[in-house]
């Protein structure tokens, strides 16, 4: 989760990274940021067949799992059509009001799983 800590500030800085011309240090921040989605959708998995927790009562923003990675990857699609346009402030827009607060509710709901895993293990 410490990779998740690191990305957050990071991500509000992609857009000015584009403007100044630093392209290939903001697309490691986007490719940071896919791979965090990739993994939190692998523990997720991991958690519910390993653990055989029923994530069912966990929601993310109020909707199931499966529906919050399908409109993150949505989003994810349009953040790849604004690069593509170099269209700055789309960029900004999708990292400061999608993905920053999905992320860090990811890491919250992470760390409630990890808890329960936890203890259901003791």
């Amino acid at each position: 989760m410490d990779n998740i800590n690191k990305i957050i500030p990071s991500l509000g800085n992609v857009s000015l990274l584009f403007q100044t011309g630093e392209d290939t240090d903001a697309m490691n921040v986007i490719q940071a940021l896919s791979v965090i989605l990739e993994d939190s959708i692998e523990m997720f998995i991991l958690f519910k067949e390993t653990f055989k927790l029923h994530l069912d009562k966990f929601t993310v923003k109020e909707v199931s799992f499966e529906e919050f990675f399908k409109a993150i990857t949505s989003k994810l699609k349009d953040l790849i059509d604004a690069i593509q346009r170099k269209d700055s402030v789309m960029i900004s827009d999708l990292l400061e009001y999608e993905f920053i607060p999905n992320i860090e509710e990811i890491q919250h709901i992470m760390n409630k799983i990890k808890s329960e895993a936890f203890e259901k293990v003791n």
